[in-house]
């Protein structure tokens, strides 16, 4: 199974609150590294919608996030 969990694609594009979404992001990818299940980043489902070179920049500092996190 897959899923996309991404706490970073909310923070950024749709202003939810930061502390809340990234405690529930580490919560839930506990509980998917526990079942084996795969998760996908938002940058994939962003990039999807997106001009990826007119939109390189966000999702590249997203990436960097991400690897800090």
């Amino acid at each position: 199974d897959m899923m996309l969990n991404d706490a970073l694609y909310g923070i950024l594009f749709r202003d939810i609150n930061m502390q809340r979404t990234l405690i529930d992001q580490n919560f839930s990818r506990v509980i998917n590294a526990f079942a084996g299940i795969i998760i996908n980043s938002g940058e994939d489902n962003y990039l999807t919608t997106a001009d990826a070179v007119a939109e390189a920049h966000t999702v590249t500092a997203s990436q960097f996030i991400n690897e800090q996190l």
